[in-house]
């Protein structure tokens, strides 16, 4: 954790300035509608931090987070004052929000790029043990949150994963030997500014759009899979599926070729 930037805790938001005459750090108390002014300061918590502390930090001064975030908020913090649906002590519950970097290296052509990027899930810790073997019972385990109503969400605690573990991709491997080549390096730690840290969060919970957008995506895909499990849609096995693909793509292999032997 930075010695430096903005302390959030359940109550009061502290700036850590260096103090030259007594060379040492000091807090001082920064009002919420100023906080925008800091949003390139690295953010730490003290304390349980919830997801509704952080969006009335925002509501102080919502314009100029939408300008600084390029989102619409109101609509998510309307959303928020609604009462929840689904009780807290619900063992299938999520234990809390985190967010944490995504980090991806990716080589193609010979040429190597890097993205890194705040991200933002749900974190909770399995009641069984998974049918498909990729966890048991009391394992953590995360969840995407994009389909989640803002209110179902607002009481959980925010956490912050400062480690940035890159996933590596060989796409040049794959052409070449059709096995793609994934490792994962741990780099190290690094703070989130609060610009990330609100922009990691709402790139998630806005990704569908609007309250109204994402609730009608949902039921689009309820009523589909209601369509499969009824027989109304015609489904296929997965082997059957890529054979099928895989004798369409050797087809256009082949055509391609002879279009090219007809030009030489």
């Amino acid at each position: 954790m930075s010695e430096e930037g903005i302390v959030i805790t359940p109550d009061k938001v502290f700036i850590r300035v260096w103090n030259g005459e007594k060379k040492k750090y000091q807090r001082r108390i920064i009002k919420p509608k100023n906080l925008p002014f800091y949003c390139w300061e690295p953010v730490s918590f003290e304390g349980d931090v919830s997801l509704g502390r952080l969006f009335s930090l925002i509501e102080a001064n919502r314009r100029k987070w939408e300008i600084l975030l390029c989102e619409n908020l109101e609509p998510f913090l309307e959303e928020a004052q609604k009462p929840a649906t689904k009780k807290e002590d619900d063992p299938e519950a999520l234990a809390f929000l985190e967010l944490y970097w995504g980090a991806e290296t990716t080589i193609y052509k010979g040429k190597s790029d890097f993205s890194l990027w705040p991200s933002f899930h749900g974190v909770g810790y399995a009641t069984e043990d998974d049918k498909y073997e990729m966890y048991k019972k009391g394992d953590r385990v995360t969840y995407a949150i994009e389909f989640t109503p803002v209110n179902e969400l607002i009481h959980l605690p925010v956490k912050l994963d400062e480690k940035v573990k890159v996933l590596r991709t060989d796409l040049d491997t794959f052409e070449a030997t059709k096995n793609i080549d994934n490792e994962e390096t741990e780099l190290g730690d690094k703070a989130f500014t609060l610009l990330e840290l609100l922009k990691g969060i709402f790139w998630e919970i806005t990704f569908l759009g609007s309250p109204e957008h994402r609730d009608e995506e949902m039921t689009s895909m309820r009523e589909a899979v209601d369509d499969i499990k009824s027989g109304k849609v015609e489904t296929i096995p997965w082997e059957e599926a890529m054979e099928k693909i895989e004798k369409k793509v050797e087809k256009k292999k082949k055509d391609l070729k002879d279009l090219l032997d007809e030009g030489m």
